[in-house]
């Protein structure tokens, strides 16, 4: 990808954040990418605070180079280096995927202001019976009733809105191009889940910002020392609570086909053990138990549409206890970290 070319940042090897992230924040689709960017975007899913000097004998190229292609990658908004974690570490109790019909001609324009809407990390515009799949995070469930009310049905151009609350998120992988290849794991009931108090959560936000902050740097702002900070994120990360990744679009990086599964279920297997199976499916990188019309959605990212068939027919059908399957091809995306929840008393703006 010629055309990223960033000047070379300071010695330090976390990068400033603010001037490096597009505008919007939001992650861009592009054409093509070099060999060099897409190794360095894999090793950064596995490891977002990798250092510079491990990135350059990992790729076998100098420290300067991969710097600039670090810095660039984030400046062009093609990959962010945030936070995977529970979502009540951001202020978050809720999480639900809402599927829209929508008038055909504007469908794009219906989803740029969707996805300014605060709690909104991935708008998808997609095939079927919605026009649009939306993830929403809310602190209560007056808040999610709040703006599914007043402002995606007021929205120009939506006639319905249909509401899947997640039971639990039971399973998700940033890790595109291991996915493809997953080995059968005890993956366990569900997220792990931790305890996260006010010091922590206050890590976590910062790390959400700029995953590749300072220890020391989060210290001084916590009033707390470094040593607190390095083992408060290794304890998360322990327990499977925290990681720090680089998110991308995956349809950047060469996964042209990407699809939202809705899968309704039937006794006598459990809906955890449904989604058991899915999560160890490979190419499927998300996993949501819900209620609603479907008892799970799943994302399945594949790199043709004869790969999405295979793994729809011989995997996803196959498991014991689904009943039927509903697949949403993306034909658009827009995606970017989840903000932490504003303060109810901020008076933030939550408009689109």
């Amino acid at each position: 990808m010629d055309d990223l070319t960033a000047a070379p940042s300071s010695d330090a090897d976390e990068a400033p954040a603010d001037d490096l992230r597009s505008p919007d924040g939001f992650l861009s689709a592009v054409g093509a990418l070099s060999p060099l960017d897409r190794e360095l975007i894999h090793a950064l899913q596995a490891d977002g605070r990798a250092s510079y000097a491990s990135l350059a004998a990992h790729v076998g190229v100098t420290e300067k180079i991969v710097r600039g292609r670090v810095n660039a990658l984030r400046a062009a908004g093609v990959i962010d280096i945030t936070t995977v974690t529970d979502p009540g570490a951001l202020g978050y109790r809720y999480v639900s995927l809402i599927g829209i019909r929508a008038t055909g001609v504007g469908s794009l324009q219906i989803a740029t202001r969707l996805a300014h809407l605060e709690g909104v990390d991935y708008v998808v515009v997609t095939t079927g019976r919605y026009n649009l799949l939306v993830e929403l995070f809310s602190r209560t469930l007056a808040d999610l009733r709040e703006v599914v009310d007043s402002r995606i049905q007021a929205l120009p151009g939506v006639i319905d809105v249909e509401v899947y609350p997640y039971l639990s998120l039971y399973y998700q992988e940033g890790e595109f191009a291991t996915v493809q290849a997953k080995p059968q794991r005890d993956l366990g009931r569900g997220e792990p889940v931790t305890e996260f108090d006010a010091i922590d959560k206050a890590i976590v936000n910062r790390l959400n910002a700029n995953g590749r902050e300072s220890f020391r740097t989060l210290g001084t702002e916590l009033s707390i020392s470094e040593t607190q900070v390095r083992r408060r994120v290794a304890r998360m990360q322990d327990a499977g609570a925290l990681r720090v990744m680089a998110i991308a679009n995956p349809m950047s990086l060469g996964f042209e086909v990407v699809a939202f599964v809705g899968v309704d279920c039937a006794p006598p297997a459990s809906t955890v053990d449904v989604a058991e199976a899915l999560s160890n499916l490979a190419s499927v990188t998300y996993v949501a138990i819900c209620a609603g019309r479907f008892n799970i959605w799943a994302e399945i990212v594949c790199t043709s549409m004869e790969d999405m068939l295979r793994i729809l027919d011989s995997g996803v059908r196959q498991i014991a206890g689904v009943r039927a399957v509903e697949p949403f091809v993306y034909l658009d995306l827009q995606y970017r970290r989840v903000q932490p929840a504003s303060s109810p008393s901020s008076g933030a703006d939550r408009s689109s």
